[in-house]
């Protein structure tokens, strides 16, 4: 079953923490035997859903300006089949 996971962030420090959670979700995994060879390729669990943040519109912004600093950014889970 395919999810999506929204965020919305207001701060550049809430939005760097975003960004590196997704990032560390969206890339494969490597498990590792104790003397460094390689033991398991794991697939990556989700992918991005949307390329970078996506940023209040200027409608948005001028009615409601504390959106100005929003940004959302978005994954989605994928299946494994």
């Amino acid at each position: 079953m395919g999810g999506r996971l929204v965020v919305i962030t207001f701060h550049s420090g809430e939005d760097r923490v975003a960004k590196q959670v997704f990032r560390e979700l969206t890339r494969p995994r490597i498990q590792l035997y104790p003397d460094g060879r390689v033991r398991e390729k794991i697939p990556p669990l989700l992918k991005l859903a949307l390329p970078g943040p996506l940023a209040p519109a200027p409608e948005e912004v001028r009615v409601n300006l504390r959106a100005k600093s929003a940004k959302m950014r978005a994954v989605e889970r994928i299946c494994l089949n």
